[in-house]
C-alpha cells in the first residue's frame, strides 16, 4: 500500500458544461435566482456583495450574492484510520464532480452526483516510504433534471422551496389562474395578476326564463 500525499486546490467556479435554467429576460441569470435575491433583474457580471465573485458564479455554486460571508468553499480533509474523507459544502439538487490528478494536467472524475463527500480507502500506510502525490478538485456538473416536469430545474424548485416553503408549481400566489412556476416560464410576475387569459373571461348570468 503506498502512502499518498493529498493536496487540494480550490473549487472551480465554472460548470463542466452548458446548462439550462429559466432565463426569459436573457441576462444569463436564473429568473428564480433573480426573483429571490434581487427582486427582479440582476447583472450576471456584477458583484452585489463586493466579495470579488460575480453574481453568475454565485448562482452556479448556490451562494448568496448579497452576503460576502457566503463564499465558495474548498474541500475539507478528515482522516478516519487509514482512510481519507473529502467533504465539501453542497446545495440541494446541484450535481458535483470530484476529480483527481497526479500532474494537474489530466483530471479523472472519481465521484459524481448530488453527494458532498468521498472516501479514499487506505490512503495512508506509515510503513510505506514511497509516496504518490494526488491533487483533488470539485467542479460543478449541473446536469439539469426536472423530475416533477414543471418546466423548472430541480435546483430552481429546491431554491424556491428553501425560501418560500412550497414548490412553485403548487401555488398561485397572485390568484390569476396560473401557478408560480408557469408565471416564471411565461415571463410574468407571480405577485401580479397579469395573466391575459384570466382577464378575457367574462361571466354572463343566464336570464330567467
Amino acid at each position: 500500500m503506498k502512502r499518498i500525499i493529498v493536496l487540494l486546490i480550490l473549487n472551480m467556479v465554472w460548470p463542466l458544461q452548458a446548462y439550462s435554467f429559466v432565463d426569459i429576460n436573457g441576462n444569463g441569470l436564473s429568473d428564480i435566482y433573480e426573483y429571490i435575491y434581487f427582486g427582479g433583474n440582476g447583472q450576471k457580471d456584477g458583484d452585489a456583495d463586493g466579495d470579488s465573485v460575480t453574481n453568475r458564479d454565485e448562482m452556479i455554486w448556490g451562494t448568496d450574492p448579497l452576503n460576502p460571508q457566503s463564499t465558495i468553499p474548498s474541500p475539507e480533509l478528515h482522516r478516519d484510520g487509514n482512510d481519507l474523507i473529502i467533504e465539501w459544502t453542497g446545495v440541494a439538487e446541484k450535481q458535483y464532480v470530484l476529480q483527481e490528478s497526479l500532474d494537474l494536467i489530466t483530471w479523472i472524475p472519481i465521484e459524481s452526483g448530488t453527494r458532498f463527500s468521498y472516501v479514499e480507502k487506505g490512503y495512508y500506510n506509515p510503513d510505506e516510504t514511497n509516496a504518490v502525490v494526488k491533487f483533488f478538485r470539485v467542479r460543478e456538473n449541473l446536469i439539469e433534471t426536472d423530475n416533477d416536469r414543471n418546466g423548472l430545474s430541480d435546483w430552481e424548485d429546491a431554491l424556491f422551496e428553501k425560501f418560500f416553503g412550497y414548490n412553485p408549481s403548487l401555488i398561485d400566489t397572485d390568484g390569476d389562474g396560473i401557478n408560480d412556476a408557469e408565471e416564471f416560464l411565461s415571463g410574468s410576475s407571480p405577485n401580479k395578476k397579469d395573466n391575459p387569459a384570466v382577464r378575457l373571461i367574462v361571466f354572463t348570468p343566464l336570464e330567467a326564463q
